[in-house]
């Protein structure tokens, strides 16, 4: 609806100006409807309102880690139940 187009909208804005890098797919969207184009938000902060909000879109937060129990913390961080990957390179 309007209003969950506008709180995604303004979480990807409010990334991008706390510093988070924002990819959009250019992808042609319908002219009706309520979409949102696919997003990849990196170099996301703990303190970053996009790392702690509940999302329902195309939108995917990443953030790094230097240890196992950072990505735990990290992973750990929100109160909402969501799905989680962690990539290494060992």
């Amino acid at each position: 609806d309007d209003a969950d187009l506008a709180r995604l909208t303004t979480l990807v804005e409010t990334a991008r100006t706390e510093g988070a890098d924002v990819w959009q797919a250019d992808a042609d969207m319908p002219g009706e409807g309520r979409f949102f184009p696919p997003t990849l938000v990196s170099d996301v902060a703990p303190a970053m309102g996009v790392a702690d909000a509940e999302i329902a879109g195309p939108l995917i937060c990443s953030t790094t880690f230097r240890t196992p129990d950072e990505a735990l913390k990290l992973a750990n961080h929100s109160r909402y139940g969501r799905t989680a990957a962690v990539f290494s390179e060992n």
